[in-house]
């Protein structure tokens, strides 16, 4: 199986999947996740908002304290002209209490489209966080 494939059905069995053809563009969704280790010093949260005719998908982290730290987001978006994968990552670093916008793809938001988008940072001292669209 192709790797485009393979990472669409990991993403398909581990998240949601986002139909935007059937879903709402005045609506804009944020699916978003604390720690691992437990009360939010690391939350993470991809941001969906349409921008015709695509949609724009944003990373973001935020967290209790200033921290340094390391992100992968993949996107995974098929639809009638076939599917296409974009992984970004880095390092980053937040200042105490602010967001901070890590990525953000642009995607065909066609009628048939559907997307898959996963975000996973790994901060200072093993914190870590996920969110999944």
């Amino acid at each position: 199986m192709p790797r485009n494939l393979q990472m669409l059905d990991y993403l398909r069995r581990g998240g949601l999947l986002v139909l935007i053809g059937g879903m709402p563009f005045g609506m804009a969704l944020a699916m978003s996740a604390q720690s691992s280790q437990g009360a939010a010093p690391l939350s993470c949260e991809i941001a969906e908002r349409p921008a015709a005719p695509h949609l724009e998908l944003t990373a973001r982290v935020q967290s209790a304290r200033a921290m340094r730290g390391r992100y992968s987001f993949t996107v995974i978006s098929s639809g009638a002209g076939g599917t296409s994968s974009t992984t970004q990552g880095g390092a980053f670093a937040t200042r105490a209490d602010e967001a901070q916008t890590l990525s953000k793809v642009y995607v065909s938001a066609g009628p048939h489209a559907v997307v898959s988008a996963r975000l996973d940072v790994e901060g200072e001292g093993g914190v870590t966080c996920s969110a999944k669209k």
